[in-house]
């Protein structure tokens, strides 16, 4: 809107902007009667019963602008707009005199925690050529995600989302582990996906700290996929605390490819940057944090728009969905196209 750029943007509406944020009262409570209305708005648009297919429609739209996405790259895209797997192998492998077998990484990555969220970093690891070894409580709940892995691998290569991988070479590379202890042994990277729970993350932390002991591996970066929780709250009483740190990634991370960084103040600044060109090397989008915030950045800046959105609907302003119009058919829109690549 401002052909001058950023200064000619602040130039043309800074006065705007500064009345606009004057005008807002960041110590408003929640008025429960507000809350109800938007509840009862929402479950009018996407009943209970609706919810899964909701969820599929999301998904389904986030995968086709994840391709648009990637077509920003140079890999080969097909009539129909998505990434035509199979000749993006025969031109890569072409490009570099070499065969169509993808190569894989030295070391491992280990996943402890085999939901939703833990599948989605196996198969973002195992496309990037790393073996891959799932860990979780249970062996009956590794099983089901070793076959879940499967079918989201088979999904990704349906919509042109494994960068030229074949889906079964890509698959064989996710195994489950016998214990934490094995599972380190020569791993270069642990993504912690337990539930968002600070006693369950403090229990954890302590089993992969001990097990990092006795596997010898004092190099290995962990990961937290916490989403609102400092890496601070649960790891500062640990040996290997200086390897740690959070890496939160946006649901559903094999669509949505930013990843929060987040160290604590005694986070080795080595492991951040070797986190980071992992993350960016498996595809990925890290933004790196200089210290904790509540809401890192993500929810943070989600946060000021849904608290923005809640007092319009308060103040009587606008109706929930004249709100939602606002953001799906306008700036979401605007937004989805804008920025870095």
């Amino acid at each position: 809107n401002a052909p001058g750029g950023v200064e000619d943007y602040f130039h043309r509406y800074g006065s705007s902007i500064s009345r606009v944020i004057k005008s807002m009262d960041n110590n408003r409570n929640w008025n429960p009667k507000t809350i109800e209305r938007i509840h009862k708005a929402m479950r009018e648009e996407t009943p209970v019963d609706k919810l899964g297919e909701r969820l599929r429609w999301r998904n389904e739209r986030l995968l086709n602008l994840a391709v648009h996405k990637s077509q920003q790259t140079p890999w080969s895209t097909t009539t129909e707009g998505k990434i035509d797997d199979e000749k993006a192998v025969q031109n890569s492998a072409a490009s570099k005199g070499g065969t169509t077998r993808s190569s894989v990484k030295e070391g491992k990555v280990v996943i402890v925690g085999s939901g939703i969220v833990g599948r989605c970093w196996a198969a973002i690891f195992a496309r990037g050529g790393f073996p891959v070894k799932i860990y979780d409580v249970t062996k009956e709940a590794m099983d089901t995600a070793i076959i879940e892995i499967r079918k989201l691998v088979g999904m990704m290569h349906d919509n042109g989302l494994l960068r030229g991988k074949d889906p079964e070479e890509v698959a064989s590379r996710v195994s489950c582990a016998r214990s934490l202890d094995t599972a380190l042994k020569g791993a270069v990277y642990l993504q912690e996906c337990v539930p968002e729970n600070l006693s369950i993350k403090k229990a954890v932390f302590q089993q992969i700290d001990q097990a990092m002991s006795k596997s010898g591996n004092g190099t290995c970066i962990l990961g937290s996929s916490s989403s609102n929780m400092y890496i601070s709250q649960f790891t500062s009483e640990l040996k290997n605390r200086a390897n740690c740190l959070v890496c939160h990634p946006v649901n559903p991370p094999f669509a949505i490819p930013i990843v929060e960084v987040v160290p604590a103040v005694y986070t080795n600044t080595d492991i951040v940057s070797q986190a980071r060109d992992l993350l960016k090397e498996m595809g990925l989008s890290p933004a790196v944090l200089k210290k904790e915030v509540d809401g890192f950045l993500v929810n943070r800046m989600q946060y000021a728009l849904l608290a923005e959105a809640f007092r319009l609907v308060d103040d009587g302003a606008a109706s929930p969905e004249d709100v939602d119009v606002a953001i799906s058919q306008g700036l979401g829109l605007r937004w989805s196209f804008m920025g870095r690549k």
